[in-house]
């Protein structure tokens, strides 16, 4: 019996790593260009922003993950890889700017790095930050702050009254990112099967993004019995997709 890893795959087809590791790139870059063509226009109520971390090579180079889901199709509309800086923040956010058609409702963690980016792209919006505040490693508290837009008070009835959530948090980044590590040991904290090149991890994203909107169904989705992907909920698709459909586009 083998594993699902690229040793494994080599063994029983007989493929030098430079083919192994050629059939992943190709794909990767097959599921980017799928990605781009498919995801646009997207009309959100609320889209929340999280980041993960990871490294490259070794736990010197950190590099993480950020990722923007709408709250309500759980569609995974962009992610970045990038170091925790303020460069990553802006290009995680230009990417929704060209993808989104309309949003209100900003959700993040407290990180300061997005609020001058969504101000000046999505001015009409409101963003709300959710800092976490830790006594040793235990979470002792959770703070609301209003960045722009509607009251703090406003937005929770809003969500509640369109089925978003009981309130306002980031519960469904969040549980992405939990997906992401499960997914794949690239992401996992102890593993040795880190990614040895920043293009290689962002490859494996392109992969999860496509498989994951589009091939995966979300179990919070299903609807009458029929099982549903996020880019059906969001209305980019009218089926779930198969391995072969998704790399035939």
């Amino acid at each position: 019996m083998e594993c699902g890893s690229v040793e494994g795959v080599g063994r029983i087809f007989a493929k030098s790593v430079g083919t192994r590791t050629g059939w992943i790139d190709r794909a990767a870059m097959h599921c980017k260009k799928v990605n781009e063509a498919m995801i646009h226009d997207i009309e959100s109520m609320c889209v929340q922003l999280d980041e993960l971390w990871s490294y490259v090579q070794n736990k010197g180079d950190e590099q993480w993950v950020w990722n923007a889901i709408d709250a309500m199709t759980k569609l995974l509309i962009a992610f970045v890889v990038s170091p925790w800086d303020k460069k990553g923040a802006r290009k995680l956010v230009k990417t929704l700017k060209k993808r989104i058609k309309s949003v209100w409702l900003f959700l993040s963690d407290g990180l300061d790095h997005y609020i001058k980016f969504i101000a000046r792209h999505f001015k009409n919006a409101t963003y709300i930050q959710m800092v976490k505040h830790y006594k040793g490693r235990k979470l002792a508290s959770i703070e609301k702050r209003h960045i722009q837009g509607l009251p703090i008070a406003v937005a929770e009835e809003l969500i509640r009254l369109h089925g978003i959530g009981s309130g306002i948090n980031t519960a469904f980044v969040e549980r992405l990112n939990l997906t992401e590590r499960q997914s794949s040991a690239k992401l996992k904290r102890k593993t040795l099967c880190f990614a040895k090149l920043v293009q290689r991890l962002s490859g494996f994203m392109n992969l999860f993004q496509a498989y994951y909107n589009f091939v995966r169904p979300h179990e919070s989705l299903e609807e009458n019995g029929v099982k549903r992907t996020p880019g059906m909920a969001a209305r980019l698709t009218d089926h779930v997709w198969t391995w072969n459909e998704l790399l035939a586009q």
